[in-house]
C-alpha cells in the first residue's frame, strides 16, 4: 500500500513515468521487486531532468 501512495505522490509531484511497471510488479511477484525498478526507474528519469 504504501509504495503504492509513493509512486501517485511522485507521478504528480517529479512526473515520474512507468510507475504502474513497478506497482504490477509489486503485486505479482513482491514488493521488493517492485520497489527496487520504481527506485531504478525514478533515478534514471531524475537524472536525466537534472533535478537530481
Amino acid at each position: 500500500m504504501v509504495l503504492a501512495i509513493w509512486v501517485v505522490f511522485e507521478r504528480q509531484r517529479y512526473q515520474i513515468r512507468g510507475g504502474w511497471l513497478a506497482l504490477l510488479l509489486g503485486v505479482v511477484p513482491g514488493v521488493a521487486v517492485g520497489f527496487a525498478l520504481y527506485l531504478l526507474m525514478r533515478q534514471r528519469q531524475l537524472k536525466g531532468s537534472g533535478i537530481v
